[in-house]
């Protein structure tokens, strides 16, 4: 990502990407939810495939808004990249881990 073209832009590009994060992380407890119910194999399958998808796509807007902050919001963006120094194993590989435990039902 880059800079903002006003802050216009900037605004709607961050409520875009929080948007669709949460958005995507209700797709995922849904079908979990689904799925503790599911009647056949063919109904866990279709659960977990769309765990799958919706967790990728929230970690990819997860990642996008992190670069949108730090591209756009120099105090935000520089407390991410702290967070992001201080304890880089468990900032996105632990937390992309945990999330892909979760797609597979874990």
């Amino acid at each position: 990502m880059a800079n903002s073209i006003n802050t216009n832009i900037k605004s709607n590009t961050t409520a875009h990407l929080l948007s669709t994060v949460a958005n995507e992380l209700t797709h995922v407890a849904r079908h979990h939810e689904d799925n503790k119910v599911s009647k056949t194999a063919q109904e866990v399958k279709f659960h977990i495939e769309h765990i799958d998808k919706h967790l990728k796509s929230a970690i990819e807007h997860t990642q996008k808004l992190h670069d949108h902050l730090a591209d756009n919001y120099p105090k935000e963006g520089n407390e991410l990249i702290k967070m992001e120094t201080a304890r880089p194993e468990t900032y996105r590989q632990n937390v992309i881990k945990k999330a892909s435990d979760i797609g597979k039902g874990k």
